[in-house]
């Protein structure tokens, strides 16, 4: 046999069903001496950057459960031929498939066609992966579609996170709820993440009455972005799905404004989650004040921080958790407006300081500038969380153990001094 990653595949995957084993030395061995064997073979080889994973299992069958257990629960493929031989295999064998947790494919629109791979594999492959709990998909069309249309109940019973980035080719609407409707045979899906990539057309109308979608109890967010975010079904597809949280992130010359998206909210969205691009710079206040039944907002990027932090107390009365990324206009002074003085947000318990975007860090607030933010939350009773408020903690730790330090110095230097007088009077 050669030792090729298709070759080592197929013999991690094995036949559909595996005949009964017999015995041998290494299956007889004590469980922890195996498994120590497993870890000496599974050899990490710092000049390719890999493991022998692939190959373990071409040394025995005994060694196929520990391989199969390091080789699939995280799968990412970036090439279409890799990502045919893995569905494949997936297809072939359910015990391989059932190791799988994580899959992402980065593929070409294209990928996966009709004339590349029969749809009887792409369906038993989903069949099988019934440990899978994160799907993200870009590209692969018509796998994507086969997702976010589920032809029976049962299928993928661990999904949680789905992740769909492309150009929904032929849909007229990508964002219309009847496309969903069978997203709620995944009983345990959480979040539904969109990126679609194919700009608006302008024909899709918001439907007279709303179709409501029975999704399972642990469904709660739906987070949209792409040029195909600015069609008017968005807010129709949240209230389809009961969405309580709801995330849009903006892009550059989006033809609507952020406050565009808020205008008829569901009520069912109590979280609001809003990122977009600095040159838009929008003032969303008003936009809130006709939502104040959210709870939860988070900020990234690209508005008048300013201005939105110092109204939400007014605006927002019913908000208990607060996420802002930080950014060059973000200031300690907007931070504070939050937990204390006239514009305090009364209810509020937790803030999150979110670290800056990569191109920002330069000019962004410090996580040292912050420790008056850390002092404030601490004495007002609100949780700080996220990384930059991590680093705020850490921050201030950090200057009161150097303050307790050079406060013992001096104690200790006035006591010398104090031995030093007394010894001179006598």
């Amino acid at each position: 046999l050669q030792n090729t990653s298709r070759t080592a595949l197929l013999l991690l995957a094995g036949p559909a069903k595996q005949p009964t084993m017999p015995k041998d030395y290494l299956t007889s061995l004590p469980p922890e001496l195996f498994d120590y064997i497993c870890r000496l073979v599974h050899a990490y080889d710092p000049e390719t950057f890999s493991s022998s994973n692939q190959y373990l299992g071409s040394i025995s069958k005994a060694f196929l459960p520990f391989a199969r257990q390091r080789v699939f629960p995280r799968l990412y493929i970036q090439d279409e031929r890799k990502a045919e031989r893995v569905l494949g295999v997936l297809a072939a064998s359910p015990e391989a498939a059932a190791c799988v947790t994580s899959l992402t494919l980065s593929l070409l629109e294209d990928a996966l066609s009709t004339q590349n791979i029969k749809a009887s594999v792409l369906n038993q492959a989903i069949s099988n992966l019934v440990r899978v709990k994160t799907l993200s998909i870009t590209g692969a069309g018509r796998f994507a579609k086969a997702l976010l249309s589920p032809r029976k109940a049962g299928l993928l019973p661990c999904l949680e996170d789905l992740f769909i980035n492309g150009r929904f080719v032929g849909w007229a609407d990508p964002l219309a709820p009847s496309f969903y409707r069978n997203l709620a045979r995944y009983s345990s899906l959480a979040k539904l993440n969109l990126n679609i990539k194919s700009k608006h057309d302008g024909r899709s109308q918001r439907p007279k009455a709303v179709e409501r979608i029975a999704m399972p109890w642990s469904f709660w967010l739906l987070a949209l972005s792409g040029q195909g975010m600015d069609s008017p079904t968005a807010n129709v597809l949240a209230a389809s799905l009961g969405s309580q949280a709801l995330s849009f992130f903006s892009y550059d010359n989006s033809t609507r404004t952020m406050s565009d998206r808020l205008i008829d909210l569901p009520k069912s969205v109590i979280q609001l989650y809003l990122a977009q691009p600095h040159s838009m710079r929008d003032d969303i206040t008003p936009a809130l004040e006709k939502i104040p039944w959210v709870v939860a907002l988070g900020l990234g990027a690209g508005f008048h921080f300013s201005t939105i932090l110092r109204s939400l107390s007014r605006v927002l009365p019913q908000l208990i958790q607060l996420e802002v990324q930080a950014d060059n206009t973000l200031t300690v002074e907007d931070i504070l407006a939050v937990l204390q003085g006239p514009q305090k947000v009364a209810g509020l318990r937790l803030l999150f300081l979110h670290s800056p975007f990569y191109g920002d860090h330069a000019t962004s607030l410090k996580p040292a500038a912050l420790i008056s933010v850390v002092e404030v939350a601490e004495r007002e009773n609100v949780a700080l969380k996220g990384k930059w408020g991590e680093l705020a903690i850490a921050a201030k730790k950090r200057r009161d153990e150097r303050v307790e330090a050079e406060g013992g110095e001096r104690a200790g230097e006035a006591a010398r001094d104090r031995e030093s007088c007394g010894a001179g009077a006598q």
